[in-house]
């Protein structure tokens, strides 16, 4: 058995334990309660068995099988799994789309409402009534409502799309990793219930990662092979993303910049101590600009809703480590359905997955380092970068905030384990340790509800 296929299956069965703990710990007060919570229980654990399952198929096969047949299996896969959420969501309140949740509705009405304007005219008071990072959302869903005038039909076009981020994913970890490795490292993420939500609801999230995994791809093909043509694609993938999130683009070019920093700059003390400082300093000039982006989630009183929801009380140091700890590991995966229509059973499996690699990741960073992969600088930047962003000044549990660049998260643990051994004691009771610590954590954010 390869490296690949412990880790992958080690982390699916303590996934698996933890999951029927939770069942049963949970089972008699929800079962009294709530009618939803019998549908929490079977989505919960079912969507986790397919994935392992699916996972563990493409481990077995993944030498064999072209990338247009992983296509196939992730487009089959996310028009099951998106019809399964839509007929549960359709079970209890009569309608086939979610607009109970942020800005939805918002994007609905407005791509109506612009339907059938010139685009001038569309462009002029787009421009007028709205924020220039919600542009991107309702030019794509007027787009598509000009075609079909349904949510179903940009449920459709989101599983398309995730065809193409699929596809740009799998180039960006084939820079680094074998056929098979990319094959499993992508389908982690294109599989992942917490990305196939997003397919499903009129969010704008769908498009969002695919333009930023086509920038960091390109911007990695001029690190990697001088690839002076994709230039331009970098450039058009950064400026369509400020139309989504303006604080985005800047966190990638932040990243490059970083690294071309720390590819030339010799490691002494001096430029270490710069390197420190520079860090804060950059983060404090970028606050403002997602204080001013993301409006409430940056305050303080809404993150702690999320910490104090059990009344432990916690400190504004220990609300923010949580938020900086879950914005880089998890979102903690939440089992219980905390309100009637919560959708926890659809992205648990996915989130719980990734969480569990937290161990492997911290091994696969400090390797990336220590060996000096200067290449991959970027990416691990970037998502250490964005994390603590996202982290701090927002808001370290939203999957929301988290899945643009959480797909990085996989090929970085693949990278950075590849011909890592366990050998040592120190390394085997690292392992044990990390999985006790997030299993104790696991549990207390369940139990707060």
């Amino acid at each position: 058995m390869n490296q690949l296929t412990q880790i992958i299956n080690k982390t699916f069965q303590i996934a698996l334990f933890l999951t029927l703990i939770i069942i049963f710990q949970w089972l008699g007060y929800y079962y009294s309660n709530t009618d939803i919570y019998n549908d929490v229980t079977f989505t919960n654990t079912a969507v986790l068995i397919i994935y392992f399952l699916t996972i563990n198929f493409l481990i077995r096969y993944g030498n064999s099988l072209s990338k247009s047949k992983l296509l196939f299996v992730v487009f089959a896969y996310s028009l099951i799994l998106s019809l399964i959420y839509v007929l549960i969501y359709h079970n209890y309140t009569g309608d086939f789309f979610d607009f109970q949740r942020g800005d939805t509705i918002a994007y609905h009405n407005s791509a109506i409402h612009y339907k059938n304007y010139s685009f001038k005219d569309f462009i002029l008071n787009l421009l007028q009534f709205n924020d220039w990072d919600e542009l991107g959302v309702i030019i794509y869903v007027r787009f598509l409502y000009k075609i079909i005038e349904s949510p179903l039909f940009v449920y459709f076009s989101n599983i398309i799309l995730a065809l193409f981020s699929t596809s740009i994913l799998y180039k960006l970890s084939r820079l680094y990793l074998s056929h098979k490795e990319s094959l499993v490292a992508t389908a982690l993420f294109a599989l992942s219930s917490y990305f196939i939500y997003f397919h499903v609801s009129l969010f704008k999230e769908s498009i969002f990662v695919f333009l930023c995994i086509t920038a960091i791809y390109n911007a990695q093909k001029i690190v990697e092979k001088n690839n002076l043509k994709s230039i331009f694609t970098f450039i058009i993938s950064l400026g369509l993303l400020s139309l989504f999130r303006i604080g985005t683009p800047i966190l990638i070019l932040g990243s490059y910049l970083l690294y071309n920093f720390l590819r030339s700059m010799k490691f002494n003390l001096k430029n270490i101590i710069a390197l420190i400082l520079l860090i804060p300093i950059l983060y404090y000039s970028l606050f403002p600009l997602f204080i001013a982006t993301y409006g409430k989630y940056a305050s303080v009183e809404f993150l702690s809703y999320y910490v104090n929801a059990s009344g432990y009380g916690f400190s504004f140091l220990n609300q923010l480590l949580i938020s900086i700890f879950s914005a880089l590991f998890g979102p903690i995966p939440s089992f219980v359905a905390l309100k009637e229509h919560e959708i926890s059973s659809f992205y648990y499996a996915g989130y719980l997955i990734k969480y569990l690699l937290t161990p492997y990741f911290i091994i696969a960073a400090i390797r990336i380092v220590k060996y000096k992969m200067l290449s991959v600088y970027p990416l691990l930047i970037y998502y250490l970068v964005g994390s603590l962003v996202f982290g701090i000044a927002l808001r370290g549990f939203d999957m929301r905030f988290l899945v643009t660049h959480s797909f990085l998260f996989y090929p970085l643990v693949f990278i950075g384990t590849r011909d890592y051994k366990i050998r040592t004691k120190k390394q085997h009771w690292f392992l044990i340790l990390s999985y006790f610590v997030l299993i104790v954590i696991f549990f207390l954010f369940n139990s707060r509800f």
